[in-house]
Order: C-alpha cells, then sequence, then structure tokens
C-alpha cells in the first residue's frame, strides 16, 4: 500500500510539473530575464512562423528524422526526379533584416520558395530539405548512407551545403540513432565503422550509444507478463509502481501541447546559446579557426559521400554558403585562403559542380539577433535573393531532365 501512495504521488507531481512546462514555458522566461539582465534587445527577429510541409521537408530539425523519411519513401515512390538538399540552420531559419517586421503569414525560406518555382511551372521535381542546425558532414554521410539503401529514398541529386563553420561540428546526434533500427542501415553503418576512415570513430560511437540505449529498452524476457513491464526506456522491471509509470505516460502522450515539447528543447537551447553570448562573451560574430581532428573527419566524410555518389550514379552538387559580409567567421585572411582552396581542391579532384554563393546576398539582407549581425542567418528578404540564385543556377535540376 504504501509503495502504491508513493507512486502515485511521485506520478502527480511529474504530471504536474509537465504541463507547468508545458504551458508556461518557463525557458522563455529564461530568455526575457538574460536578455533584461543585460540589457539586450528582443530575439523577436527570429521567426517561428514558418511554413510547414512533411512532403518537402525534415521538420524535426534532426531530432526524430526517421519518421519523416519513412513518410517521404511513401511520396517519392512514384516520382524519378529527387533531389535532397541537406545543410545547415541557414536553409531553414529566418531572422529578421533591421528593414523587415513580422507578418501573419506562414514564411518561407528559400528551398521553401525553390520548390514552389518548380511545382507551379509544372515541373516533375521531387524536393526533400533534409538539415539541421549545426550539422556535420559525418550526418550529411549518415542521412546518405540511409537513403542510398532504400530504393524508395535514393535521390537522383544530392545537393550539400559547404560553410566554413561546418567542418568545426562533429557527432552524430542522438535523434538520429533510432535509424539503426533498421537492420540493413545498421550493417552499412557496421562496415563504414570498420573502414578505418577518420570519420569512422564518430559512427563507432554512436553505434555504441545506440546500443547503450537499446540495453536500457530492455526486453521483456526477465519478467512474468509483458503488461507489467514499464516502458520508461530507462529499465524493465515488474510491479505497481512501473504499471502506473507506463501508464501515466500514456496518459502524457495525449496532453494538449506534449507533441511540441521540441520547441521547449529549442528554447531551452537558445537560454544556453545565451548564456554562452553573455557569460563567456562569445558572440555569433567571434571568428574561428578551423583545423585538427574535426576537419579531417568532415572532410573524409565529403571524400565518402563523393565516392558514394559516383557508385550510385547520384549527382552531387556543391555550394559554398553565403556569409553576411558585415560578420566573416574566418579567424583571419590567411584562413579564407586556406578554406577557399581545400573546397575548390576537392571539387577538382572528385570532378563535382561547386557554386560559390559566399559573397552573393547584400549585407542589408541579412539578420539581426541579439543586438548584432547574424553571420549566417538570412532575412525574409535574403531567402527570396538566394532562391532566385538557386533557380538561375539550375542547381536543383536533375542531369537526367
Amino acid at each position: 500500500m504504501a509503495e502504491r501512495a508513493s507512486a502515485a504521488l511521485v506520478l502527480t507531481v511529474t504530471l504536474a510539473l509537465v504541463i507547468l512546462f508545458l504551458f508556461t514555458n518557463p525557458f522563455g522566461w529564461g530568455r526575457s530575464a538574460l536578455s533584461y539582465a543585460f540589457q539586450a534587445g528582443p530575439d523577436s527577429a527570429k521567426i517561428t512562423n514558418l511554413y510547414k510541409d512533411p512532403q518537402t521537408q525534415e521538420t524535426t530539425n534532426g531530432e526524430a528524422p526517421l519518421t519523416g523519411l519513412q513518410r517521404l519513401a511513401e511520396v517519392w515512390r512514384e516520382c524519378k526526379n529527387r533531389v535532397l538538399l541537406t545543410g545547415n540552420s541557414q536553409t531553414l531559419s529566418i531572422v529578421l533584416a533591421p528593414a523587415e517586421n513580422p507578418v501573419p503569414e506562414l514564411e518561407r525560406t528559400y528551398p521553401d520558395l525553390v520548390l514552389d518555382h518548380y511545382k507551379s511551372a509544372g515541373a516533375s521535381i521531387c524536393g526533400y530539405r533534409l538539415s539541421a542546425p549545426n550539422i556535420s558532414y559525418m550526418e550529411a554521410l549518415w542521412y546518405l548512407l540511409y537513403m542510398s539503401s532504400h530504393a524508395d529514398l535514393k535521390p537522383v541529386r544530392f545537393i550539400l551545403q559547404l560553410n566554413y563553420e561546418t567542418f568545426r561540428k562533429t557527432a552524430v546526434r542522438d535523434g538520429m540513432l533510432a535509424m539503426l533500427d533498421d537492420p540493413l542501415f545498421q550493417s552499412a553503418i557496421r562496415n563504414e565503422t570498420a573502414s578505418g576512415k577518420p570519420y569512422s570513430a564518430t559512427f563507432e560511437q554512436a553505434l555504441k550509444r545506440y546500443e547503450e540505449l537499446s540495453r536500457k529498452r530492455g526486453t521483456t524476457t526477465q519478467v512474468e507478463q509483458p503488461d507489467q513491464v514499464s516502458q520508461t526506456g530507462v529499465t524493465e522491471s515488474a510491479g505497481f509502481g512501473n504499471r502506473l509509470e507506463t501508464g501515466m505516460r500514456d496518459v502524457i502522450q495525449n496532453v494538449p501541447g506534449f507533441q511540441q515539447r521540441q520547441q521547449l528543447k529549442g528554447a531551452l537551447l537558445d537560454d544556453l546559446y545565451l548564456m554562452r553570448v553573455y557569460f563567456l562573451r562569445i558572440t555569433p560574430t567571434t571568428r574561428r579557426a578551423i583545423g585538427g581532428a574535426s576537419l579531417f573527419s568532415n572532410m573524409s566524410s565529403l571524400e565518402r559521400i563523393a565516392e558514394l555518389c559516383r557508385r550510385q550514379r547520384v549527382d552531387f552538387v556543391l555550394f559554398n554558403a553565403p556569409q553576411n559580409p558585415a560578420t566573416p567567421l574566418y579567424l583571419n585572411d590567411d584562413s579564407r585562403t586556406s578554406y577557399e582552396r581545400m573546397i575548390r581542391d576537392f571539387a577538382r579532384k572528385n570532378e563535382v559542380i561547386l557554386i560559390d554563393l559566399e559573397e552573393s546576398i547584400p549585407g542589408k539582407y541579412w539578420g539581426v539577433w541579439i543586438d548584432g549581425p547574424d553571420p549566417i542567418h538570412l532575412g525574409r528578404e535574403g531567402h527570396r535573393q538566394m532562391a532566385r540564385l538557386m533557380i538561375d543556377s539550375n542547381i536543383f535540376v536533375p542531369n537526367s531532365q
């Protein structure tokens, strides 16, 4: 009896706290408090009413891409001209420029605008934006390996964004680990891990995290009745408390707004980012260098992507992403020269099309955030100009067209 009362109390408090978080957004309070304390301007320029279409874009920002890819397979099954675009948050975010104001209509980023153009023109192009904030080229390879191993998902053209900052990113995010439930894909990743390439260590770490999560999910072989097992994802055991917890989890899943918890996570990440800016003085415009293990891992991932595209007969196209001319991220002129030489040499060596758009968008069309120019995020008009550049370059048009 005491166990039941204790379990019920804990779960009641947990449910109350979940509801409190969902309907009050304490992370939003934290952001406002930080901005007030440091006398910073509002970050309302960061657009939240973005257009969402699961048939043309991965809508979870890399947190749970598997569901979207499974849905995409149904859409792409009857389409021949499949075009995949992968990049960082520049492809999926809008931060308003100084002369721009919020509007009630849904906002479209440049991939949306490009696909709208081809749809209205009656072109038989099926495009999909598979992007995520702070994506690494190891993650881009991870995605391409998954899609190329499934006939209904294999693209005919793979467009990959090059960005100076991306070469500093490493790891495969936890939200992508669920893709390893697919035995065919898991086998492909294990083969990549055994290849000994610089990116292999990252894939090996991802496999270990996946295996650890799988062990935590456990099995029902150690208990008498499967329906008495807690589906907590942490431990498997029998008893009233665990049955009650599993039931409560089912209830929470249906609480209004719970499925929007990714927005809460985004708000928390914004708070952490603001604390980095205010307390550590690492601003969006801080200059930085690339090199070391992260550079080697990302470059080896690009080499593998090029090899995979050649073998699978997938058009591989690179574009060097635009940067805000007011806030170059290069540590110095030598860093810029080295980066430009690196990507040109890569494209020439692998016979890959490289479109350089780094200086294509004037400074007045870039976003402003935390009282300063945003180095990578475009404003509304910046996205429109980027869409026109993409259309004029035919970057979304496969060779087969």
